[in-house]
C-alpha cells in the first residue's frame, strides 16, 4: 500500500510540474481512498504535501525566471489573507453533521467530498474546452479580477485543500498578461505560499500530522514535479490538458459513484 501511496505522490508532482498545478485533484482521492483518511484530515494533508512539493518547484524556477511584485500585489495578497481567513474560521466552523429534513445527515467528511467532486467536474470541463487563454498586451494588469480570483481561490484552497494551480495559471494568462511558461513559474510560488498559509493557520488551530509520511511524500513528488517542468517546454499543453481533463472526470464520476453507494 505504501508503495502505491508514494507512486502517486511521483504522479501528483508530475501533474504540478507539467501544468503549474492539478496535482492536488489526484492528492485528496489518493489520501481518502487509499491512504484510508477521513476528508477533512487529508485537506490538512494535502496542504503539507502541495506546499513541501512546491518548496522544489520554487527553487528551481526562480532560477530562470524573475517573480512579478505586481502578481504578488494584486492576486497573491488577496489569495494569502483569504486562505488563511477560511481555513483558519470557516474550515473549523463547519459543523461535523448536517441535518436535511428529518431523516438525512450529511458529515462534514461527505460534504468536503461533494464539494471537491463539484470543483472536479469544473475543472474538467475548463480543461476540456478546445478555447486557449490569450494573454493580453504585456503591462496592461486587471487588479480588479486579480483580486477578486485570488479571494475566490483562496477560499477553494481553505476550504477543500487544493493547491489551485489550475486556477491560478489560466488568471494569470488572462489578467497579467503572462506567457503560459511564466504563469506555470509563478503559479509553483503562489501554490507554495498559499499551502504554508493554510498549514500554519491548520497548525495554530491545533492540527498535528505524520512528518515522516510528509517529507516522503514530498520527496516523491518533487521528483516528479522537476521532471514535470523539464517536459513543460516540450509538449503541447492544451493536448495535455484536454487529456487530462477527461482523466479528471473519470475520477470525478467514481468518487460520486462511490459515495452514494455508501448511503
Amino acid at each position: 500500500m505504501s508503495f502505491v501511496i508514494y507512486v502517486f505522490a511521483l504522479l501528483v508532482g508530475f501533474v504540478m510540474g507539467l501544468l503549474g498545478g492539478g496535482g492536488t485533484i489526484l492528492l485528496i482521492p489518493v489520501l481518502v481512498y487509499i491512504k484510508g483518511m477521513p476528508a477533512g484530515q487529508a485537506t490538512s494533508y494535502s496542504l503539507a504535501c502541495v506546499c513541501l512539493a512546491a518548496f522544489w518547484g520554487v527553487i528551481r524556477s526562480l532560477q530562470t525566471e524573475k517573480i512579478s511584485s505586481k502578481v504578488l500585489v494584486y492576486f497573491g495578497l488577496p489569495l494569502f489573507i483569504s486562505v488563511y481567513l477560511t481555513r483558519g474560521f470557516v474550515f473549523s466552523a463547519i459543523p461535523s453533521f448536517f441535518h436535511i429534513g428529518s431523516y438525512t445527515t450529511i458529515s462534514k467528511d461527505a460534504l468536503i467530498l461533494l464539494v471537491f467532486v463539484s470543483v472536479m467536474l469544473w475543472v474538467s470541463f475548463l480543461m476540456i474546452q478546445e478555447k486557449k487563454p490569450t494573454a493580453k498586451k504585456r503591462g496592461k494588469v486587471n487588479p480588479f479580477m486579480l483580486m477578486s480570483s485570488g479571494v475566490f481561490i483562496g477560499l477553494l484552497t481553505g476550504i477543500i485543500g487544493i493547491g489551485g494551480g489550475f486556477l491560478i495559471v489560466p488568471v494569470l494568462v488572462l489578467f497579467m498578461g503572462l506567457s503560459m511558461q511564466s504563469a506555470i513559474v509563478h503559479s509553483l510560488v503562489l501554490i507554495f505560499i498559499s499551502a504554508g498559509v493554510g498549514c500554519v493557520s491548520d497548525f495554530i488551530s491545533g492540527v498535528r500530522l505524520d512528518v515522516v509520511f510528509l517529507l516522503c511524500f514530498a520527496l516523491m513528488a518533487s521528483v516528479g514535479l522537476s521532471i514535470g517542468r523539464k517536459l513543460s517546454v516540450r509538449v503541447n499543453q492544451q493536448t495535455l490538458k484536454k487529456g487530462f481533463g477527461y482523466f479528471i472526470l473519470l475520477m470525478a464520476a467514481l468518487i460520486l459513484c462511490k459515495e452514494l453507494m455508501k448511503n
